[in-house]
C-alpha cells in the first residue's frame, strides 16, 4: 500500500506538472524534483523496512521504482537538451537533435537482448536481473549521472527506467524535429510569397511567358 500511495501522488505531481503552461526547462526542472522526491521516500522505505521475499523485491525493483526513475532520467535529458540545444540557426538545431537520436538508438543497441527479455515478458533471469545480491557481479552495469546507490540498486533496474526514460525523450525528440522542419518549411514559403501589386505580379509573369 505504501508504495501504491507514493506512485499516486507521484502521478498526480507529473500530470500536474506536465499540464502547465511553463517552458520545456522549467517544466523539466519540476519534474526532477518530483522524481528524486518520489524516489527518495522509496528509498528510506526499502532500507528501513527492506523486503521480506525475494518476489516483493523482484516486483520493486522491476515494475515500482522504475516508474518515478524513468521520468528523472527523461526530464534529465530533457533539460541538457533544452541547454545544449543551439540558440539560432535551425539547421543546426536539427543536426543537434540528429546526433540525439543517435545516442539514444545506440543505448538501445546495446541493451538489445535485455530489451528482448521485457518485452516478451520472460521472468526467469528476474532474480538475477532485479534482486541486489547480484549487482557487483554483472558487468554490464555502468554508473550513469541520475541516482545511483548501492543499497538501492539492483545490476538491471536503472537500465530498464533508462530504456522507458530514454523512449520518452525520444518522442521528445521527434516533436522537435516536427516544430523545426515546420518552421524551416514555413520560412520557404514565406520567402516565395509575392508582397507587390498584383499589376506588378502580372507584369512580372509576362516577362516568363
Amino acid at each position: 500500500m505504501f508504495y501504491v500511495n507514493t506512485i499516486n501522488e507521484f502521478n498526480e505531481k507529473i500530470a500536474k506538472i506536465e499540464e502547465t503552461s511553463l517552458t520545456e526547462l522549467k517544466r523539466a526542472n519540476a519534474g526532477i524534483r518530483a522524481a528524486s522526491f518520489a524516489l527518495d521516500t522509496f528509498k528510506e522505505y526499502v532500507t528501513k523496512k527492506g523486503f521480506d521475499i525475494i518476489k516483493d523485491e523482484i516486483s520493486f525493483f522491476k515494475s515500482i521504482k522504475c516508474q518515478p526513475m524513468k521520468y528523472l532520467i527523461h526530464y534529465t535529458e530533457v533539460r541538457s537538451c533544452e541547454l545544449r540545444m543551439p540558440k539560432s540557426d535551425m539547421d543546426r538545431q536539427l543536426a543537434f537533435l540528429a546526433k540525439q537520436t543517435k545516442k539514444i538508438n545506440q543505448f538501445f543497441s546495446r541493451h538489445t537482448e535485455f530489451l528482448l527479455y521485457m518485452e516478451q515478458g520472460y521472468t526467469h533471469f528476474d532474480e538475477h536481473y532485479f534482486t541486489r545480491k547480484n549487482l557487483n557481479n554483472n558487468p554490464i552495469v555502468k554508473s550513469y549521472p541520475y541516482y545511483k546507490d548501492s543499497v538501492f540498486n539492483t545490476s538491471h533496474d536503472e537500465i530498464w527506467a533508462r530504456i522507458k526514460g530514454l523512449a520518452m525523450y525520444a518522442n521528445y525528440i521527434k516533436k522537435k524535429k516536427e516544430m523545426f522542419t515546420h518552421k524551416i518549411h514555413q520560412a520557404g514559403l514565406e520567402a516565395l510569397k509575392w508582397t507587390g501589386s498584383y499589376a506588378a505580379f502580372v507584369e512580372l509573369g509576362n516577362l516568363f511567358f
